[in-house]
């Protein structure tokens, strides 16, 4: 197989549209945004975080600490431009190719998500 070849099939995407330029370099930003803040800050907390008994309290609600871990990452977001990326313009979400349509929107959006972040139950 050629060079070429192998390229475009890395190329294609299961959406059946191609991927503006932008929410590609989006994409990768976020990629790394979560590998530097969200992974990293799980990675050092693992023993708050995957451990139910550390993660709620007593009443079943966020432990203080690990309500701090989330807002550090929801201002981080915030400060880096991810927190709202996903909003339309209209909303006070970004001006990009994202926040014109739908699809793109959902494509920038439903990227893959890393295999140890899991969605958290709570007040948070």
């Amino acid at each position: 197989m050629h060079a070429r070849q192998v390229d475009t099939l890395h190329a294609v995407t299961a959406i059946g549209f191609d991927i503006p330029e932008d929410l590609t370099q989006i994409v990768a930003g976020l990629e790394r945004f979560i590998r530097a803040e969200v992974i990293a800050r799980h990675e050092k907390h693992a023993h708050l975080l995957d451990d139910p008994r550390e993660r709620y309290d007593a009443d079943g609600r966020y432990a203080p600490k690990v309500i701090e871990l989330i807002r550090e990452v929801r201002t981080a977001a915030s400060d880096a431009g991810y927190f709202n990326l996903c909003v339309p313009t209209a909303m006070g979400g970004p001006e990009t190719a994202a926040s014109h349509s739908p699809r793109a929107r959902s494509a920038t959006c439903a990227r893959k998500i890393h295999p140890r972040l899991r969605p958290m139950k709570g007040g948070a």
